[in-house]
């Protein structure tokens, strides 16, 4: 949802970029630096799950690598598409702000997407590590597996609690 608003923002931008190139890419970057910094944050907390998960030393590795996912499922992959709509924006703000004279800004955003991409894989491990076994990668097998077999077991532990509760 949050990525659809997104988009919505941001084609307003893009069109005012034509006549008020610096405003504009003075409030892109700033828009982005919030909304990046609001994205990436969770990705730095690194916690160790309950013991009542009773989760193997790779699942717990695999918590603590993608706290963020696991924390906030329905948030993150939200924010890892904004993050991929930021790095897909470098394509049409660079190059205009190239032509418009303003590089600096051009070179920030066109770095912008480099590290936007890490963070949005980060956010979302599933459905990057998904994708990549579907194109016949072998390399992420198993990290996938422990990601769905901490999905399950999370799903499990809340369904009991709620029951109980």
């Amino acid at each position: 949802m949050f990525s659809l608003l997104f988009i919505i923002l941001l084609l307003p931008l893009v069109i005012f970029t034509f006549w008020y190139p610096l405003v504009t890419s003075t409030l892109v970057l700033m828009l982005y630096t919030v909304i990046e910094f609001m994205g990436i944050a969770p990705t730095f907390i690194k916690r160790k799950p309950t013991k009542n998960l009773n989760l193997s030393k790779d699942e717990e590795d695999i918590f603590t690598k993608y706290y963020a996912f696991f924390k906030y499922p329905v948030g993150a992959p939200d924010i890892s598409r904004v993050l991929v709509i930021i790095q897909l924006s470098a394509f049409i703000f660079a190059p205009l702000l190239w032509y418009k004279g303003l590089i600096i800004q051009a070179i920030i955003l066109a770095i912008n997407y480099f590290v936007a991409s890490s963070f949005a894989v980060k956010l979302n491990p599933a459905h990057y590590l998904a994708e990549d076994i579907k194109k016949g990668g072998t390399k992420y097998i198993e990290e996938y597996a422990l990601i769905k077999s901490v999905s399950d077991k999370i799903s499990y532990f809340e369904e009991d609690e709620s029951v109980s509760a």
